[in-house]
């Protein structure tokens, strides 16, 4: 038997997640008079709210800093070794590193 459920971290993660879109909610109706009362009602980080009130996406919404290739480039090297693998000649990896740099 398969397990569809998704890791307890992904449901609490997405609980959080949603506790945070309520408390902003509440706040920007004026339905809590302050982001302290609102972190302890909804049961979310002081600093996590407030940093959200101020415009910060939600870390699931970032890309990484380590992310060197926009989504058209990451396409464009994912069709090339495919392209590749489905001829028989899987690149290596020092083959895909130097392409990634020419993008």
């Amino acid at each position: 038997p398969t397990n569809t459920m998704p890791p307890k971290s992904e449901v609490e993660a997405t609980q959080r997640e949603g506790r945070l879109i309520c408390a902003i909610n509440a706040l920007q109706n004026q339905e809590i008079p302050s982001i302290k009362e609102a972190s302890r009602l909804y049961h979310v980080n002081y600093d996590t709210l407030r940093c959200r009130l101020n415009g910060r996406p939600s870390r699931a919404n970032t890309l990484p800093n380590s992310r060197n290739l926009d989504n058209d480039d990451e396409k464009t090297l994912t069709d090339w070794i495919l392209d590749l693998a489905a001829r028989g000649y899987p690149p290596r990896k020092w083959i895909v590193q130097d392409t990634a740099n020419l993008l």
